[in-house]
């Protein structure tokens, strides 16, 4: 696979675009210091524009609009360890190589916590197609996902095999059934984000994968 097929044009620079609005929600606040979180880390001064955007991509997703630190790696590709409540919390959660960074303070959504928004996107290129389907709808009343215990998602092969796979409901936020979807919104954010070295090697790694399926037709 050439590098060149991960860095689709188009989707890069949309890619890019949601890294610059990323980067200046996920900037340290002065409300922030006066709830009394305490100074930026010194290591949040100084970084490389690569690390600014990995930092800036954690603390997005955490839209709480409450102070959080990360702990990243200090070199490419600078690997997130984890995004924590409290300083001391991440602290305790270094690593060789990484560093602390922060606070930073991301708003809510329209002023709410995170909410449990399950879409459907299917082939060839259809969003949110929930209204119509009876087998696939929103909640009735929106759920905070802070009140969701767990995801669970369960495939049937037509041999009788089934598939089952399992998350917390805090530590998920998306899935992605296909090479083509991955194609589509993962692997040209990642290049934007990371590079193309990684993002080739996180592809061939699903590429490995497929590769195991038999090559024949299967379908009846």
């Amino acid at each position: 696979m050439r590098a060149t097929k991960v860095a689709v044009p188009l989707m890069v620079a949309a890619g890019a675009v949601l890294i610059t609005l990323t980067v200046a929600l996920a900037r340290p606040r002065d409300a922030a210091l006066r709830r009394g979180v305490g100074a930026a880390a010194v290591d949040s001064l100084r970084v490389s524009a690569g690390l600014l955007r990995r930092l800036a991509a954690a603390a997005d997703g955490y839209r709480t609009d409450e102070p959080v630190w990360v702990v990243a790696a200090s070199s490419e590709p600078y690997a997130i360890v984890g995004v924590f409540p409290s300083r001391a919390d991440a602290v305790r959660a270094q690593t060789r190589g990484s560093a602390v960074f922060g606070p930073y303070v991301t708003p809510r959504d329209y002023g709410r916590e995170a909410v449990f928004v399950p879409v459907k996107h299917r082939p060839p290129t259809i969003y949110g197609d929930t209204i119509r389907s009876t087998a696939w709808r929103l909640p009735e009343r929106p759920w905070l996902m802070i009140d969701v215990d767990s995801v669970v998602i369960t495939g049937y092969h037509r041999s009788g095999a089934t598939w089952r796979g399992s998350s917390r409901g805090d530590d998920i936020d998306a899935v992605f059934f296909t090479l083509s979807a991955q194609d589509k919104f993962v692997f040209p954010y990642y290049a934007q984000l990371s590079g193309l070295d990684v993002t080739t090697r996180m592809r061939e790694g699903v590429a490995a994968y497929i590769r195991m399926a038999p090559e024949g037709p299967t379908r009846r």
